[in-house]
């Protein structure tokens, strides 16, 4: 889904999340979502809509989740008292978030293909899955090697296919390029998932 083909009710909701992220209610997480202007709001979808796959997306949607992000950290680091472990953790997650969003109104994966997957994250044992994703991004972020073993590769890979990610693939896509757009919507959400925890 893009900026351009969102219905005005799709954008109104897509916009609340924003500004109420659901995952850090009730934790010093969501007072970041507070502290937007409407228009930086309506420019989060917008970080992602003209990018292509065969630019840096990660380098790109990242950048400029962290420009928005920082002064939103600050604000909140001051409001609820963080130390600097908080502090970073807190910006770890709404890059994480804001990029999330931004991938997802972009052309990276379709909306099909965006469906299809949420359905897959939304049922079954999904542990393995996030414990790989999150080792590919600790080791991204300077950490240690991931060090996946090809039953992890290829675990990974049949994820993608029983999600029904290719299904929706469109034509001329390899595989394997689908499965690293994936990867880039799966890496933005474990962002999430591993900031929070410093945040019980």
């Amino acid at each position: 889904m893009t900026i351009r083909t969102t219905s005005a009710a799709a954008l109104a909701l897509m916009l609340t999340l924003i500004a109420t992220p659901v995952a850090a209610q009730g934790t010093g997480l969501a007072c970041m979502g507070t502290t937007y202007s409407s228009e930086q709001l309506a420019s989060v979808p917008r970080l992602g809509a003209s990018v292509s796959a065969s630019e840096d997306v990660v380098g790109t949607i990242m950048r400029g989740a962290g420009d928005l992000a920082a002064p939103a950290v600050r604000t909140c680091a001051e409001r609820e008292g963080w130390d600097q472990e908080r502090m970073q953790a807190a910006m770890f997650y709404e890059m994480g978030r804001l990029a999330e969003i931004a991938v997802r109104g972009s052309s990276v994966l379709t909306q099909g293909q965006i469906a299809n997957l949420d359905a897959a994250l939304e049922s079954g044992d999904t542990s393995r899955l996030w414990e790989l994703v999150e080792r590919q991004v600790t080791e991204a972020m300077g950490g240690p090697a991931a060090d996946l073993t090809q039953a992890d590769i290829a675990y990974l890979g049949q994820y993608v296919v029983d999600a029904g990610v290719m299904a929706d693939e469109p034509p001329g896509t390899s595989p394997l390029e689908t499965g690293q757009k994936v990867g880039v919507l799966l890496a933005t959400m474990a962002l999430q998932r591993m900031a929070s925890r410093e945040f019980p």
